[in-house]
């Protein structure tokens, strides 16, 4: 099976967003977005490498620029994570990576929501995908702000 992927055309060009979306997330988002998504069945792998690269986008803009660009990364963004959970709506890494985006937009109440979502999830089937990144973020908030936890 592996092996029929990697001489899938659409695959390749899947991987090699991959080498290019840390150093140029613009670049890797015009090769994921080139992908025609209609008749694949995970498909929605696309739109989280999507999502995520407008988070990373989004992030190096520090949150300041000009308005319309910010709002269209945003709007992108979560264009792209909403389509991945209407794929897999139990992927609790959707879930993690859309707490991450609303944490670099300064809304750490949603963030919060959501990473303890994939959390719950996480638990409900037995996995530790992100349970452990959660349980970690939890203990050194309660470490250095105990009273917000009283």
């Amino acid at each position: 099976m592996i092996r029929s992927a990697s001489s899938d055309r659409r695959f390749q060009k899947y991987r090699s967003g991959f080498s290019v979306e840390r150093q140029n997330p613009e670049q890797a988002i015009e090769i994921w977005s080139s992908l025609d998504r209609t008749r694949l069945r995970f498909g929605y792998v696309v739109d989280i490498a999507l999502a995520v690269s407008y988070q990373t986008a989004f992030a190096r803009t520090g949150g300041s620029g000009r308005t319309d660009v910010l709002a269209r990364l945003v709007n992108s963004g979560l264009h792209h994570f909403s389509a991945a959970l209407r794929g897999n709506p139990l992927n609790s890494s959707v879930y993690k990576d859309l707490g991450d985006f609303y944490f670099t937009q300064f809304r750490p109440v949603e963030a919060w929501l959501l990473w303890d979502f994939a959390r719950n999830i996480d638990d409900k089937f037995g996995s530790r995908n992100n349970s452990d990144l959660v349980d970690q973020l939890e203990s050194g908030l309660e470490s250095n702000f105990p009273d917000y936890f009283r």
